[in-house]
């Protein structure tokens, strides 16, 4: 028997190899995967299906975030901040949220004692607590993006989600393999043939998203790399908080440091993180106010505009201060970009993987293609 012959059985068996893993994988993820993707498909438009289900928000709309003026974000700053001291004084962490585009009232998230997220919506003008009866118990189109990426089950579906995507890329990369003729068969279509025309179709259907797809199972994985592939981290960090800071080009997590102190006027330290930004301010964090190590991180308003058709978005600025005695710790400058290349790569895959880019152009082909 001549050489190339060997090659060719060799091959022959690998593909059929491949064929077996192609065609097992698939039927074990199937069912998974097609919830995945339809729940991504329509996840796609999660803000739209979220402004049309929740239509009563729009009727508090007296603040935009676009044309507001310092006093107005100071105000609502003012407004939340009395809020949260008064609730929440021993709270892990704060959050303000002002008006915008998506939600015209102000947000507020809390952690209270048993460790669980409480949220409110305060009016952008009164400050008054907008009543439950006001606001509809629904997730609108994020239920879709939570199914998508973690079936309403936190960590485990996260899990659960990545072991499918990853059998959906070996499917993937099998089906390449085992397909010698993928372009003929792009443009072979058997009509009347029963289940010859069904393995058509499916050809030329896989063989036209193939680059979709293959981009959507990659991304979905690399956008989790530090929760699936932790060991690279764990080998060379003595802390994750040390990886991300890195990453993140930013001052590590403080700890908690158990001795009580009081933090200044957040109404301030948001006047003072705008006027180092030079720009408006969009949201205010604190973490574990009362505390001597409390943090307070103001982050400016971020700018479609400017990044339009980019695929590595601008900072939209971020100012770090000590909450307690108000020293500035960092600044990222808006319209910069100075995190680490790894960072820059995560960040490129998940503005593909969500479609932030592009605008409805892209969300739709998105739509089409999933």
């Amino acid at each position: 028997m001549s050489k190339s012959t060997d090659v060719s059985l060799e091959q022959g068996r690998f593909r059929q190899t491949m064929a077996w893993l192609h065609t097992w994988g698939s039927l074990v993820a199937s069912w998974a995967l097609f919830a995945i993707f339809l729940t991504g498909t329509i996840g796609v438009f999660d803000d739209a299906i979220t402004h049309w289900m929740t239509p009563e928000r729009a009727l508090i709309g007296e603040f935009d975030p676009e044309t507001s003026t310092q006093e107005q974000r100071l105000t609502a700053v003012t407004q939340a901040e009395n809020f949260l001291r008064n609730a929440a004084p021993q709270s892990h962490f704060w959050r303000i949220r002002l008006p915008s585009e998506a939600d015209p009232a102000i947000g507020l998230s809390w952690e209270d004692d048993n460790a669980e997220i409480q949220q409110r919506r305060l009016h952008p003008v009164t400050g008054e607590i907008i009543p439950d009866q006001q606001q509809r118990e629904t997730q609108g189109g994020h239920h879709f993006v939570h199914m998508h990426f973690e079936f309403h089950a936190g960590m485990t579906g996260i899990w659960l989600v990545g072991f499918f995507t990853m059998i959906m890329l070996v499917a993937l990369v099998s089906g390449i393999i085992i397909h010698k003729r993928i372009f003929k068969d792009f443009f072979t279509f058997r009509s009347g043939k029963g289940q010859r025309s069904w393995l058509d179709a499916h050809n030329a259907s896989s063989v036209l998203s193939l680059p979709f797809q293959l981009m959507i199972a990659y991304s979905g994985l690399v956008i989790f790399v530090s929760i699936y592939m932790p060991a690279g981290v764990l080998a060379n960090y003595d802390k994750p908080q040390s990886f991300f800071a890195e990453v993140f080009n930013q001052p590590e997590h403080r700890p908690e440091t158990g001795i009580e102190a009081d933090v200044l006027s957040l109404t301030e330290l948001f006047k003072q993180g705008e006027a180092l930004m030079e720009k408006p301010g969009s949201f205010i964090n604190v973490e574990h106010p009362g505390d001597s190590s409390a943090v307070a991180k103001v982050f400016g308003l971020f700018e479609q505009e400017k990044n339009n058709g980019r695929l590595l978005f601008l900072s939209a600025g971020q100012v770090i201060f000590d909450a307690v005695t108000g020293e500035m710790i960092h600044i990222e400058a808006p319209d910069t970009f100075d995190k680490s290349n790894a960072f820059a790569a995560q960040r490129i895959m998940r503005t593909l993987h969500f479609a932030n880019f592009g605008g409805y152009t892209v969300r739709w082909i998105y739509f089409i293609l999933g």
